[in-house]
């Protein structure tokens, strides 16, 4: 197709939530206040690095009873069509029928405005009717 031109490769390894380990801290308030409030549109876990943020939130998905999917980010992913392309891969490993139309902009050769994209995500995410959590891992690094 001339319209289109393809995304660089999704790395699925980025799209799975880490191993929770039996020898790490564990710490059942936190995971009772993420429980809590799990209904608010988004949360920030924030601390410095190696105090565990990652893996109390792996923990927490594990002990949740709602569908989620993770994005394990880096410093290459600081790029709108990448990281639209990884967020769309998550989505869509819970809901592969979710996100086609902004994934048809994030194709075409022409890379559609910021807000044409997010208008067109925010829509598609809006149609998706079961509650889920998305995780941006490292989200910092972008």
């Amino acid at each position: 197709m001339a319209s289109e031109t393809t995304t660089d490769p999704i790395l699925s390894t980025k799209l799975h939530k880490p191993a929770v380990e039996d020898f790490h801290v564990h710490r059942p308030h936190l995971l009772e206040r993420l429980s809590q409030h799990r209904s608010r549109p988004l949360t920030l876990v924030s601390a410095p690095a190696g105090y565990g943020k990652t893996f109390l939130i792996g923990c927490w998905l594990e002990a949740c009873d709602i569908r989620s999917a993770w994005v394990s980010l880096d410093e290459n992913d600081d790029d709108l069509q990448i990281f639209t392309s990884y967020f769309i891969a998550a989505i869509k490993s819970l809901f592969p029928e979710a996100c086609r139309d902004t994934q048809t902009l994030l194709n075409a050769v022409d890379l559609p405005s910021i807000g044409t994209l997010s208008t067109s995500l925010l829509n598609e995410l809006d149609r998706i009717e079961q509650p889920f959590v998305l995780v941006l891992d490292d989200f910092y690094l972008i």
